[in-house]
């Protein structure tokens, strides 16, 4: 909960317009390390969400308050896929950027520092950049399952997307240059149409005006397709 009751009364006020928010108590930190099991912990909590209100999904999508999405091109690439492996063989997967063995930083100065005791390898096995992942449905609660018998590791896209799904034996693929890191990279009509699926922006208003345009391109194609 926010220390300020001002931010409170917004964020109730923002539930009750647009029913979008998921709230719980605990004490926000990179190294919050509370563990119960209810899962209070802002890493686990939308998943246990997800197990308890929408179990029969078949994706979730992940993602950051800074990412600008093509959605429409991403459901056709998800209906595209499970018709080119098969139902059955498209389970168990998390689509993402993956990053390949990235060495552990043991600078104490460092954001990202992890101690010895935390993780003892001297790189992380395969894990997602966070900003934009989606998971198929049947994950949510393999991983919370996994979560339990797990030690919690403090960064959150690795103790997801790497020990958690490692632990289930979920398979990480790599949308590579779909998923666009860097607000520099990355032509904005490529995102329109549908070249690329995710992009960072540092001003979402910018964001919301390029929303609109893939809106308008899938209605145009949309249309043309209908003649």
């Amino acid at each position: 909960m926010p220390p300020d009751s001002k931010v409170q009364k917004q964020l109730l006020e923002e539930s009750r317009k647009k029913h979008d928010l998921i709230q719980q108590n605990f004490h926000d930190s990179y190294r919050n390390l509370t563990w119960k099991v209810e899962f209070k912990h802002l890493a686990l909590m939308w998943l246990r969400f997800i197990d308890e209100y929408c179990p029969n999904v078949q994706y979730i999508m992940k993602l950051d308050d800074d990412v600008v999405g093509n959605i429409l091109e991403i459901i056709h690439f998800l209906n595209e896929h499970v018709k080119a492996v098969s139902l059955l063989k498209s389970q168990k997967q998390i689509f993402c950027r993956v990053i390949y063995h990235r060495p552990v930083s043991r600078e104490k100065k460092n954001k990202w520092y992890v101690r010895r005791d935390e993780l003892s390898s001297e790189y992380y096995s395969n894990y997602c950049v966070g900003m934009a992942i989606i998971f198929t449905g049947d994950l949510p609660n393999m991983l919370l399952r996994a979560a339990k018998k797990e030690r919690y590791f403090w960064i959150d896209d690795y103790f997801i997307t790497g020990i958690l799904a490692k632990k289930v034996e979920a398979q990480l693929v790599d949308l590579k240059r779909k998923i666009v890191i860097y607000t520099w990279e990355g032509n904005e009509e490529a995102l329109v149409n549908g070249d690329i699926f995710f992009r960072l922006f540092s001003n979402m208003s910018h964001g919301l005006q390029l929303w609109r345009q893939i809106e308008n391109s899938y209605f145009i194609r949309f249309l043309n397709s209908s003649l």
